[in-house]
């Protein structure tokens, strides 16, 4: 019995000395920078949660390499805040900061608006509450990351997929584009954590079938089309897909219901499409001026810089953007083409181009193979990824900026094909060895 009370004091002792540990050095950041107060809290809070929240504790090889890819992440925000800007922090980065200042001090926040305006006001909305704070700026944006990677977790769970997730983590955090743009004051972190939400609901959805879940899906839907004008087009055909999937049966005598199903997702596009009059690329959806929206939308991320992949597109009718599709989705998914490499950032963008490649193919072996549950939850993952990316490829025509769409749906890409491509990797590695 003493030795069972001698256990518990030792516990309780070292219990005592890691908080001490843990609170000491946020006393000194508090007493060094009470500005960044809020960041500081932030920060313990993620570090913190990483020792509590049970997704990271599925082995401990996913615990260090969570706790690794989160400490990293902040250490790029402390970096960007008391020392120097990393690479991609300079351009909208400090825009959206200055502006979510500025608005602050002086003006009035309107969060009744979506994209990049909705950004800037949340962020002002934060600094006006929290005090003016550009590290906590970016520590926002780290939390959204590291939520994300729970979420990442759940996905990855639901999808059967047992092996390599501490690899998974690695890629999905320590990717160079990854670690840059979504510890710093962009609004990607945003848009990967709602998007992986929307992923995550829908498949709850269909292995549940309840109310509940259909729910969060929707919110988490309104969610997502606040951080880019982009998803709130892509949005009903995004529950169009989800419903079919969630709702279909798979006996081959329920025509009828089939049928109901695919009425009702047809009729919440419809629906949709008459609500979507709030935004910019919405009301071109439902004004049928799709088209010239696109062109305008290209001409205007093209501005400026010399990493366009594409020279001319012709929008000039249907026809004319059908045939020109898979040019601007292979350009935006694999380019700059070897033959437009200026540069070591073009040769940074080609090697990313072409993992993603690699983790494509390694994706639609692993969907092939499959069968049963995981064969339909990673033929899901796939659509959903084709469709968002196809999305970003109508509107984006240079690389610089196609490298911060493509982690939106990094995550899922990741979830079908990194098992499989690090297998891959790992047995080529014995051979060599041998």
């Amino acid at each position: 019995m003493s030795e069972f009370v001698l256990h518990k004091k030792r516990e309780s002792l070292s219990l005592t000395i890691l908080i001490l540990l843990f609170i000491m050095p946020l006393a000194l950041l508090f007493m060094a920078s009470p500005k960044d107060s809020a960041a500081f809290v932030i920060t313990a809070l993620t570090i913190f949660s990483i020792f509590v929240v049970k997704d990271f504790h599925q082995s401990k090889k996913v615990f260090i390499a969570s706790l690794f890819v989160l400490i990293s992440h902040h250490a790029i925000a402390f970096v960007n805040a008391f020392f120097f800007a990393t690479p991609g922090s300079e351009a909208d980065a400090i825009v959206f900061h200055d502006s979510a200042r500025i608005i602050s001090e002086v003006g009035v926040v309107d969060l009744n608006t979506n994209g990049s305006r909705f950004f800037v006001n949340f962020l002002a909305l934060c600094y006006k509450t929290f005090g003016e704070s550009h590290l906590l700026g970016m520590e926002l944006s780290v939390a959204a990351f590291f939520l994300s990677m729970v979420v990442l977790l759940k996905i990855l769970k639901l999808a059967g997929v047992t092996h390599n997730n501490h690899l998974i983590i690695l890629m999905y955090g320590l990717l160079p584009t990854s670690l840059m743009f979504t510890s710093i004051t962009l609004r990607e972190s945003w848009q990967i954590l709602f998007f992986s939400l929307v992923v995550f609901f829908s498949i709850k959805l269909k292995f549940t079938k309840k109310f509940i879940w259909l729910l969060f899906l929707i919110l988490s839907m309104s969610g997502l089309s606040l951080w880019h004008n982009g998803f709130v087009a892509i949005l009903p055909f995004l529950l169009f897909i989800t419903i079919l999937w969630s709702f279909r049966s798979n006996k081959k005598k329920s025509l009828v219901l089939d049928m109901f199903i695919f009425v009702f997702a047809v009729g919440i596009i419809i629906l949709s499409f008459n609500l979507l009059g709030g935004s910019s690329a919405g009301s071109a959806l439902s004004s049928g001026n799709a088209l010239e929206y696109v062109e305008q939308y290209r001409s205007n991320s093209n501005l400026g810089t010399g990493a366009s992949y594409v020279s001319s597109i012709n929008f000039s009718g249907p026809i004319g953007t059908l045939l020109n599709i898979p040019i601007m989705f292979l350009g935006y998914m694999f380019a700059p083409y070897p033959w437009q490499i200026r540069g070591a950032m073009d040769i940074y963008a080609f090697s990313e181009s072409m993992f993603r490649l690699l983790l494509l193919i390694a994706a639609l072996k692993t969907w092939k193979n499959s069968t049963g549950k995981e064969k339909g939850v990673y033929g899901f993952l796939l659509v959903v990824f084709l469709l968002i990316e196809g999305l970003w490829s109508l509107g984006t025509s240079n690389w610089g900026t196609a490298m911060r769409h493509h982690l939106v749906a990094y995550g899922i890409l990741l979830t079908v094909g990194g098992p499989r491509l690090c297998s891959s990797i790992k047995s080529r590695l014995v051979k060599i060895v041998k």
